[in-house]
């Protein structure tokens, strides 16, 4: 038996002592049941997915250390967040229906957010909140309002859209192509590259174990799938030129450049001409870069584009 079976066993174990053992037995089919549609599958990568990118400025500056989980055994399980700064623990399920309500028996959403918050405050996380994610805005409507108060406390009704194209919930969901220029390499990215830096972010995600992976290393596993478009995670690092090359840059009329989000970005005449180096700043192909401006020493922007 691996460490992984044992924590389950372990878990189960512990909720049978909590309640009985027609308890366990729903938890175990409800693990076992696993995704039921694509759709569903779907909805809950692009949430993830929003989630990775909305949280990666914590974890990127904030140095904050979150673990993301998908689908393991518990109550409310389409998404874990876990904070172990703050053993904070945030709950996400995802509901697509047209039509839902809170219920109270076994199996309802009402019984299922307060044995899942009751079973954490068991394990000593009391900051633990339970989060309802619907597509659908008169769900999200309705069931806000309607909050059992056994479970008011702790608990939050959330909308998020779903569109079957990932690139057409991207392109009208402000909040997370937002969340997504964070990680871009580029000043100003294009709508291609939000969407490429979009799309690699749910391909880490989609093709992780999800059983309490950090988000660092996801967002580390995105990165090495496209560094060129993806920004430096070295945000205590300052970046400098080499002074010679500084001196030639600083020298050739109209050309202006900045080093952010750790890669070197240019432009001409106020943006008549603008780009940013394919490779970030840390990497050696800036070193190489940045000899081979030495050893040719451009006084004008045509003998410096063809560096570039």
């Amino acid at each position: 038996m691996t460490n992984a079976d044992n924590k389950q066993e372990d878990l189960l174990q512990r909720v049978e002592r909590l309640w009985d053992s027609e308890v366990k037995t729903y938890l175990e089919n409800k693990h076992r049941g696993g995704r039921i549609n694509e759709k569903g599958a779907d909805y809950e990568s692009y949430y993830a997915t929003f989630q990775l990118a909305k949280r990666a400025p914590e974890v990127i500056e904030e140095k904050k250390v979150l673990f993301f989980s998908s689908q393991i055994i518990g109550f409310v399980d389409d998404l874990v967040i876990e904070n172990d700064d703050d053993d904070s623990c945030l709950h996400y399920q995802l509901k697509t229906s047209a039509a839902l309500s809170w219920g109270s028996k076994l199996k309802s959403l009402c019984d299922d957010f307060a044995k899942q918050y009751q079973y954490n405050c068991s394990m000593g996380k009391e900051n633990s909140v339970m989060c309802l994610v619907v597509s659908n805005l008169a769900v999200r409507d309705s069931m806000s309002p309607s909050i059992p108060s056994k479970i008011a406390e702790f608990t939050r009704v959330l909308h998020f859209p779903f569109d079957e194209e990932f690139r057409q919930l991207l392109a009208h969901q402000e909040e997370f192509k937002k969340a997504i220029k964070y990680l871009c390499a580029f000043e100003e990215p294009e709508p291609d590259k939000i969407e490429c830096v979009a799309t690699v972010l749910l391909g880490a995600w989609q093709s992780a174990n999800k059983s309490r992976i950090s988000a660092l290393e996801l967002l580390k596993t995105a990165q090495s799938y496209s560094p060129s478009y993806i920004r430096s995670f070295e945000v205590d690092r300052e970046f400098v030129l080499d002074p010679a090359v500084k001196i030639i840059f600083d020298n050739i009329s109209g050309f202006s450049y900045n080093l952010n989000k750790g890669f070197f970005h240019w432009s001409f005449l106020n943006g008549l001409d603008r780009g940013t180096l394919p490779y970030s700043c840390e990497k050696e192909d800036f070193r190489r870069f940045q000899e081979r401006v030495k050893q040719q020493e451009p006084t004008n922007f045509d003998d410096l584009e063809n560096l570039l």
